[in-house]
């Protein structure tokens, strides 16, 4: 009997299965990439090859078809003329196909934008119907490799213009001037280094979007550092730059790099392959596939604005008539070269090359004249260059130099230079005017600026009021041949010194560094007597002008010149009787919860486990969600941010920081510190109840110090309640290495009882729920909340005390950061919860116990998480974007955000083994404080 085999339609569940075949297997390359240099060079090489395509489309090509060097589908074949061979089997990929937009129709219905009548097309214009965009979904298709079709290889160009198939690139100075477009296009400055930078290659000025090269780097060192240096420039920028561990930044950057390097021909494998080692070796990388396919989108602009830049290069190459010249050049089209006279003279030393080719008169874009007939060989004499064979000599701008590999270089037209008014007009060919400002050596207008002769001498010959001129600043602080007054410039000093250290203080938090600034100036104290300094703002060591001179002045012989100086300011201090600004604690400001904050300013909020949720432009859903734990805010309206609450108030009220500052004080009674007697503050200032708070009498600094009679003699005392007769702050700023000998012996000794304290709560917690059978009965018992609440204070407690400790500098005192010793409840609770799963628990719907799930990490529990609450959503008419949204807050979930979820959906976890309890392994936390006596 014969049957005829019908063939069966996929059903979506099935072809579904083949397109997460296909996910899953890019994925487990992804992983792959990781583990070895070998497997890194593997994938950048073929990445390189195929940066249009999307990133796992491109992981899927390399796996099933090694050495594919240009793909495209059976379509595109058969449209050039082309076919694949027969029996070829094809390389799977994932194709993209978006499901027709959406919309509610007025009886509530949801139909397809595409047969909307143009009523309801009106309607959903004007935004009255509510619009639904299609998803994207993805099905299974094929490409072929052209070494499976019938194309010839001299066929490739054509087909694919833009590839760059010439191998190496021979000209440095084109291909750079490529990376400098790169650069101006991502809005990038390349600069010269702020500092020495010794071994390094080069770096990235995050924050003020430059980046430099080491001057002593080789051209192929300074391409792929430069790639590099322009990775992190894109990748990592002030508002990114904290979402990266530095290992991270270093493999996207040198992944970037040596993709790039390897499409032009660059050989940078030795160095790049050993430097990725470095950084991937015992490391953990979070998201893989999201720090590879940043990648992937880097290396695909940065190749096309690239190639461009080269394209238009070749585009204005000269093609070569004369035979001749051909012969002997070795191709038919060059590129001349323009070097300044410098630059050429450079050239010329390094080489050992005498050949020339002469140009006539005024032909020199008039290359039809550019003949065999024009080849001389010359030799330098003096700063002319005298032809070998009939003795004439010529001049740099009659000749084209041709250095030992054969690439050709000129003369670059000199640029006319007319000086009008203050402003240089630069010409070239009359046509072409770039204008810049001119700026004078002394920034300063006739009428303020006072010549050293005019000046006023004291009776012993000096200047009654010194003054200052500037003569570099890293930062823009100060600008080149500023002259300044001692009181401004003190003033200057001092807000420079603050705005760099505060700088300095948020890098740390974000695991960054942030440079001081090197500043050089001349103290000017009398006619034609000059002092050169050196000031580096925000390293801490001062914080203002005067105390830097005095510091770095104290030899006797200049008593007379700091006299001077400390009288002039305090005169000034005096007769300046302008009301201070009020100061206010900015870490005060930034305890206040950014709840209470929306509260006052009369925002509503929505409570979705440990976030609130709001919108601060009126939107119809909310788009600002406020971590209540970090106390931290990120607004995904409008150009996405984040930050304390001061940025709240800024951002929900359109005001600026300061005004933020004056306005958050006011809505919650905040005085200023500085509002007692509303004079100029000591340049040392720790507020009195910070001072309280970790132990120490405030107002009068002997009190802080215990007295032994039996190792110190009377003399030693008297002298000691001499020095110490003072308050604290005084102290801090007349005997620094004391005033940190009080805190270590008073104040230490508290934190790290505390510190004590804190952890042995942690570890009765731990203890309470182990006596559970579930961890969510022993988390949400009553000794588990009680204990909980108080080591929150504690936490609280605890952290305020290192915080004023480094702001007070007692690093110096300790030796070690003491910041780093700051507790986190949060983080300490959710390694509790997440080992609480380690021995393995099972999870099921109360209403369901049949169909449970085992789990053994807190990874599983995410991912059994995300699966119920997708199927969920799917249900309604939600956008792709929502549901990814839902899968990465379900990843960012704390234990607390685990229990809700269990509680709302009527979920038990119960250990594998009901008769014995769960091991529970403790956080391991070494109390590193150590209290030392004080040695006074």
């Amino acid at each position: 009997m014969n049957y005829n085999r019908k063939v069966r339609k996929s059903s979506s569940e099935e072809k579904k299965k083949v397109v997460d075949l296909l996910v899953e297997r890019a994925n487990k390359k992804i992983d792959k990439v990781f583990n070895s240099p070998e497997d890194i060079k593997e994938y950048l090489s073929f990445m390189s090859k195929f940066y249009n395509y999307s990133f796992k489309n491109s992981i899927l090509i390399e796996e099933q078809f090694r050495g594919a060097r240009a793909v495209g589908s059976f379509a595109f074949w058969k449209e050039k003329g082309y076919v694949v061979n027969k029996g070829e089997k094809g390389i799977k990929i994932l194709v993209p196909t978006k499901l027709g937009d959406r919309f509610e129709a007025e009886d509530g219905t949801i139909k397809l934008v595409s047969k909307a009548t143009e009523r309801e097309k009106v309607l959903i214009k004007e935004k009255k119907l509510e619009f639904i965009p299609g998803k994207t979904l993805f099905k299974q298709g094929y490409v072929f490799d052209v070494s499976q079709t019938n194309v010839p290889l001299e066929e490739i160009p054509k087909l694919f213009p833009n590839r760059w198939l010439e191998g190496t690139v021979e000209n440095y100075k084109g291909f750079f001037n490529s990376l400098e477009n790169l650069a101006d296009k991502i809005g990038i400055k390349i600069i010269e280094p702020k500092s020495e930078l010794g071994q390094v290659k080069g770096v990235s000025y995050t924050f003020t979007n430059e980046v430099a090269l080491n001057p002593r780097n080789s051209e192929i060192q300074n391409i792929k550092t430069l790639i590099h240096e322009l990775a992190h420039a894109k990748l990592h920028t002030s508002e990114t730059f904290s979402n990266y561990t530095q290992s991270e930044k270093e493999f996207q950057a040198e992944m970037v790099a040596f993709s790039v390097s390897s499409y032009f021909n660059i050989d940078t494998e030795e160095y790049s392959l050993r430097y990725l080692k470095s950084w991937t070796k015992d490391r953990d990388f979070k998201d893989k596939e999201r720090l590879l396919k940043e990648v992937k989108e880097t290396t695909k602009e940065f190749i096309e604005t690239i190639e461009s830049s080269l394209l238009n290069i070749k585009e204005k190459e000269i093609l070569i008539e004369d035979e001749a010249v051909k012969e002997f050049l070795g191709k038919d089209k060059i590129k001349i070269n323009e070097l300044s006279k410098t630059e050429l003279e450079e050239l010329i030393e390094k080489n050992n090359s005498y050949t020339w080719f002469k140009i006539d008169g005024n032909k020199e874009r008039d290359f039809k004249d550019f003949t065999g007939k024009n080849h001389v060989m010359l030799l330098k004499k003096d700063d002319s260059y005298r032809d070998i064979y009939v003795g004439k000599t010529y001049n740099l701008e009659n000749l084209i130099y041709v250095d030992d590999n054969k690439n050709l270089y000129r003369l670059k037209k000199e640029l006319e230079v007319e000086k009008t008014n203050n402003s240089f007009f630069y010409k070239k060919n009359e046509s072409e005017v770039l204008s810049m400002e001119y700026e004078k050596d002394i920034n300063l207008s006739e009428d303020k600026f006072i010549s050293d002769e005019n000046r006023e001498l004291n009776e012993k010959g000096a200047f009654k009021e010194p003054y200052i001129t500037v003569d570099f600043c890293e930062e823009n602080f100060f600008k080149k041949g500023e002259v300044i007054d001692l009181k401004e410039a003190n003033e200057r000093f001092k807000e420079a010194e603050l705005k760099v250290r505060e700088l300095k203080r948020e890098a740390e938090q974000r695991e960054e560094y942030y440079p001081y600034a090197k500043t050089k100036l001349k103290l000017h104290y009398a006619p034609e007597k000059v002092i050169p300094l050196h000031f580096d703002i925000g390293d801490g060591y001062v914080n203002d002008l005067k105390e830097f001179i005095n510091k770095e002045l104290k030899s006797a012989q200049y008593e007379d010149l700091r006299n001077s100086i400390d009288n002039t300011l305090d005169n000034k201090e005096k007769a300046f009787k302008k009301e201070v600004e009020p100061f206010y604690d900015i870490n005060k400001l930034k305890e206040i919860p950014i709840g209470d904050i929306a509260d006052k300013l009369g925002i509503d909020t929505v409570k979705r486990g440990n976030k609130l949720w709001c919108n601060l432009r009126g939107e119809k859903t909310a788009s600002c969600c406020i971590n209540i734990d970090k106390n931290y805010f990120y607004d995904f309206g409008g150009q996405p941010e984040g930050g304390d609450g001061i940025k709240f108030v800024s951002k929900a009220e359109g005001i600026s920081a300061k005004d933020s500052i004056y306005r958050l004080a006011d809505m919650f009674g905040i005085e200023p510190e500085n509002n007692i007697d509303n004079s100029f503050k000591p340049s040392f200032h720790i507020s009195n109840s910070d001072y309280k708070e970790i132990g120490i009498e405030p107002n009068r600094a002997m009190l802080n110090v215990d007295i032994n009679l039996e190792r110190q003699s009377l003399a030693e005392v008297m002298e000691l309640e001499k020095s110490c007769a003072k308050t604290m702050n005084e102290l801090a700023n007349d005997d620094k290495s004391t005033f940190l000998n009080i805190l270590n012996f008073k104040s230490m000794p508290i934190v790290y009882n505390n510190a004590k304290t804190y952890y042995s709560c942690i570890e009765r917690i731990n203890e309470y729920v182990k006596e559970y059978n579930s961890p969510i009965e022993g988390f949400n018992s009553l000794e588990v909340l009680l204990y909980k609440d108080f080591t929150k204070n504690l936490e609280e407690k605890l952290n305020k005390q290192i915080d004023i400790l480094y702001r007070a500098g007692i690093n110096e005192r300790i030796g070690f950061d003491l910041s780093e010793e700051k507790v986190n409840l949060k983080k300490d609770l959710d390694d509790l919860f997440s080992a609480s799963l380690s021995n393995g628990v099972e999870v099921y719907y109360n209403s369901n116990p049949d169909e449970l799930k085992v789990i053994k990490s807190i990874e599983e529990f995410r991912d059994y998480a995300i699966d119920i609450l997708v199927p969920e959503l799917s249900g309604f008419e939600v956008s792709e974007e929502e549901i990814t949204k839902m899968e990465k807050e379900v990843k960012s979930w704390t234990y607390t955000d685990f229990l809700e979820f269990c509680e709302g959906n009527d979920i038990e976890i119960v250990p594998l083994k009901k008769e014995k309890t769960i091991e529970i392994e403790k956080p391991v936390k070494e109390v590193r404080i150590k209290n030392k006596p004080m040695e006074l």
